[in-house]
C-alpha cells in the first residue's frame, strides 16, 4: 500500500492527498470502497450528477464510517443571483444534496461553474455562501471553474470569502502560464486548490 504525498489544502488547514477522487461517472460503489480502502481521503461529487444518483451512491458508501475518515465535497449550480428567490433555492438544493449524502454537512461547498469574474464578486452569491458556512452546512466554500481562470482567481483573492477553487488544469490549456501564475497569488494569498480534468479527457 504506497503512500499518497499529501498537502495542506490553503487556509482550511486540512491535510490530503495529492491525488483526489472525482467521483462524477462512477456508478458502481465498489469503484469507491477500491479507493476508500486504497487510502483515498478527498471525494467530489455534486448535486447535478447522475441526476443525484451520484451523491446518493457516496451517501449509501460512507453511511457509517467515521467522518474523520473521508472528506467530501459537493456543488451546485446557483442560478441567477438577480431572482428573488435565489437563497432559497440554493439551499433548497444544497439540503436535498446533504439528505442524500446522508450528512449533516459536506467538507467543502462549492459554487458549481463560474463563468467570469462577476460571478465570483456578486454580492449576494458571497453573502448566500457565507450564511451556507456560518449554519454548518459547509465547512468550506468555494467555486469550480473552467473559463478565465487566472481573472477569476484574482477576483477570489478580492473577495477573500473563498477557502478553495477546483479549476480545470492541464497540459493542453491556452493560458497555462496565465492560469499557474495566478494559481501561485491565490495559493500565497491562503486559497486552496484541486486541480481536475488534469488528463484532459484521457488523452
Amino acid at each position: 500500500n504506497t503512500e499518497i504525498p499529501k498537502r495542506i489544502l490553503g487556509r482550511t488547514g486540512i491535510e490530503i492527498h495529492i491525488l483526489s477522487m472525482g467521483v462524477m461517472r462512477a456508478d458502481n460503489p465498489n469503484l469507491l470502497r477500491a479507493s476508500y480502502n486504497s487510502g483515498i481521503f478527498h471525494y467530489d461529487t455534486a448535486h447535478g450528477y447522475q441526476n443525484g444518483r451520484n451523491e446518493e451512491m457516496v451517501g449509501n458508501f460512507f453511511e457509517g464510517k467515521p467522518r474523520d475518515t473521508y472528506f467530501i465535497a459537493t456543488k451546485v449550480g446557483l442560478g441567477n443571483p438577480s431572482q428573488e428567490n435565489f437563497e432559497e433555492e440554493l439551499n433548497s438544493k444544497l439540503d436535498i444534496s446533504l439528505k442524500r449524502l446522508k450528512m449533516e454537512y459536506v467538507d467543502i461547498f462549492y459554487a458549481h461553474g463560474f463563468k467570469d469574474v462577476e460571478s465570483v464578486l456578486n454580492e449576494r452569491t458571497i453573502e448566500a455562501l457565507k450564511k451556507i458556512k456560518k449554519d454548518g452546512k459547509a465547512r468550506f466554500i468555494g467555486f469550480s471553474t473552467h473559463a478565465h481562470k487566472p481573472e477569476q482567481l484574482d477576483a477570489a483573492i478580492e473577495a477573500g470569502i473563498y477557502d478553495v477553487i477546483l479549476l480545470s488544469y492541464n497540459f493542453k490549456l491556452q493560458n497555462l502560464k496565465e492560469t499557474q501564475e495566478a494559481i501561485e497569488r491565490a495559493a500565497k494569498a491562503g486559497i486552496g486548490l484541486v486541480a481536475m480534468k488534469t488528463m484532459t479527457g484521457g488523452v
